[in-house]
């Protein structure tokens, strides 16, 4: 399995390894793939030490140790553009979540939580864990015992 993917600024995710070229003008980077599909990654124009900073997320992701797929995320805040990426196995971690809690709640009384690395880029994730009944929590809101 591929263990990066960039995600374009419509959704759509791009294999990190098919990106052969970046090219960046006036309506924001864009990524030519190994096939000829040009995709937009941003909306904006990216300075060379931003286009850097995504070739190292990319070259991170696809030397880690770990089996985790990640799927780069372009952030733009306060002015300025940078790179973050996110676990796709957070997904299945949320799913195993809500499958203990289920076979858990038929003999007690359950309050899932989903402990996460760091704070999701993607504000969605909070919302959904909410609508779920999930309680979303990472570094530094964990109290003295580990639980906030």
């Amino acid at each position: 399995m591929n263990k990066a993917w960039i995600r374009c600024v419509d959704d759509a995710l791009v294999r990190a390894d098919a990106v052969v070229t970046l090219r960046n003008g006036v309506d924001g980077l864009t990524a030519e793939t190994l096939t000829g599909c040009v995709v937009q990654l941003t909306r904006t124009d990216c300075p060379s030490t931003v286009q850097l900073a995504l070739l190292e997320e990319i070259r991170s992701a696809e030397n880690a140790d770990d089996h985790f797929t990640k799927v780069i995320i372009a952030v733009e805040g306060q002015g300025r553009l940078a790179w973050r990426h996110e676990s796709v196995d957070t997904l299945i971690d949320l799913g195993q979540v809500l499958r203990y809690a289920h076979l858990l709640s038929a003999h007690y009384q359950v309050k899932p939580v989903l402990a996460i690395e760091r704070q999701p880029t993607d504000e969605s994730w909070q919302a959904l864990c909410d609508q779920l009944g999930v309680l979303l929590v990472w570094p530094p809101t964990f109290g003295p015992s580990g639980v906030p």
